[in-house]
């Protein structure tokens, strides 16, 4: 029986060697350049787990995910001209934490999740894969999943824990391994990835030409100091009325949500268009949908703000989207180039991850036995403050773990241009503005009178 402590994990695996780095990798290594945090962006997977399983089997299939997935023993360095080289490594030791599970097992995955994300990888020589499990009468129910962004996005962690989970039931994952890192770096080399980089920064170059130089364009408040502000919204009565409008439009919910944030940005800056960062997935082409590695990217997309009925706004966010989405592969300092000789800066941002968790692909092994689903239908926390971040509205939708009824809505802001209580009031007025939608979605949008309508 495996006893709760630090467990090493020796792998050993192929593809070793040095390689230059993917587009993906490079945005993310670039995103911590800038923030100049070791552990910004840290994604965490994983989830609890069914019964009637050991820890010394769970030990087994993690080795298994590390010796099939070069990105989870792979490590960088920059190269002389400044581009970044991944190296992969041929055996090593993994460090598994095992825990017992004391009181509230959904109060420790916050605990353990909010510890992962917070600590730093050594990028340079460690392994970056960080499991955590958590037992109960010898029996592994918790597992938590931790790596930079650098190594693997949110797709990727929850291909990890959709295959940790079969591999504990004795059942084969459900794809063989996507494109490895180094294999999607050379296919960007190759001259069908030169066109697609092609494309792709045609598409920036119109982007960054069809809109106003920054959404959030005059600072018209006193900044609070620290300057940045985060606070999140989770409710219940959100993902109800996104289901019931995507069914209606027919479109993805993510379209919807989109739309209505949009609605507000709009009715916020006066502004009739908008450059929004928003995250592309990039998993269409069948070899990437099971890859283990930074495949997403943030893309400009132009959103028309001009819609005079919310089912206008819906058709022109879609079509904003899909048209990121065909660009979503590219250099990022090549495009960077671009943003900047337009002028422009990319000041909104929009990600939401919490439709990408529907899909069963990964999705947690269920509630834990025993948590109560007590929680109020909607509740506001304000989160920390900083001093700096890259733009001036991040807008970001999240699964709630142990509430699979809800998503939380969370919103940093630069609060010389959207203040405190403007932040509070647009995470409601997106539940508000989504409930009078469902009511009756072909009122004009500037007759819809909000509550908590931001900065009025």
């Amino acid at each position: 029986m495996t006893r709760p402590g630090h467990h090493a994990v020796p792998f050993a695996g192929p593809g070793a060697g040095e390689h230059p780095c993917t587009w993906g990798q490079l945005d993310m290594w670039r995103e911590m350049e800038w923030a100049g945090d070791p552990a910004h962006g840290n994604v965490v997977g994983g989830g609890f787990l069914p019964p009637g399983h050991t820890t010394d089997g769970l030990l087994r299939v993690v080795r298994d995910l590390v010796e099939r997935y070069e990105s989870l023993r792979t490590v960088f360095r920059p190269s002389d001209d400044g581009r970044l080289v991944q190296r992969v490594a041929a055996a090593g030791e993994l460090d598994v934490e095992v825990r017992e599970l004391d009181g509230d097992p959904v109060s420790a995955a916050r605990r353990w999740v909010a510890d992962s994300q917070a600590r730093p990888y050594d990028l340079a020589g460690g392994v970056p894969f960080r499991v955590c499990v958590g037992t109960s009468g010898a029996e592994p129910r918790l597992v938590v999943l931790g790596m930079p962004h650098v190594t693997a996005d949110l797709a990727g962690s929850r291909v990890l824990f959709d295959e940790l989970v079969r591999g504990l039931e004795g059942r084969a994952p459900a794809a063989p391994p996507g494109l490895q890192p180094a294999e999607r770096a050379a296919w960007e080399r190759s001259d069908a990835g030169r066109k697609t980089l092609r494309r792709s920064l045609e598409y920036w170059r119109r982007a960054v030409a069809a809109a106003p130089g920054a959404g959030f364009a005059a600072a018209r408040h006193a900044p609070e100091s620290p300057r940045y502000r985060t606070g999140g919204l989770t409710s219940r009565a959100v993902p109800r009325a996104l289901d019931l409008l995507a069914a209606r439009y027919g479109v993805s919910t993510s379209h919807v949500l989109l739309a209505a944030v949009a609605t507000l940005v709009g009715r916020y800056t006066g502004e009739r268009r908008c450059l929004v960062r928003v995250v592309v997935g990039n998993r269409g082409r069948p070899e990437l949908r099971n890859a283990v590695g930074t495949v997403s990217q943030e893309v400009a997309a132009v959103v028309d703000l001009r819609a005079g009925r919310f089912g206008e706004m819906v058709r022109a966010a879609r079509t904003s989207a899909l048209n990121a989405m065909r660009h979503g592969q590219y250099d990022p300092d090549l495009a960077a180039g671009i943003v900047a000789e337009a002028g422009a800066e990319l000041d909104v941002y929009f990600n939401d991850m919490w439709t990408a968790t529907r899909n069963g692909k990964g999705a947690p092994g269920g509630r834990y036995e025993g948590v109560m689903d007590e929680a109020p239908e909607t509740r506001f926390e304000w989160g920390e403050r900083l001093d700096r971040a890259s733009v001036r509205f991040f807008f970001e939708s999240v699964e709630v773990v142990e509430d699979p009824s809800a998503v939380t809505l969370n919103l940093l802001t630069d609060t010389a241009y959207v203040p405190s209580p403007h932040l509070r009031a647009f995470l409601f007025a997106v539940e508000e503005l989504l409930a009078a939608l469902v009511a009756d979605d072909g009122t004009p949008l500037d007759r819809i009178k909000l509550r908590d309508e931001p900065g009025a």
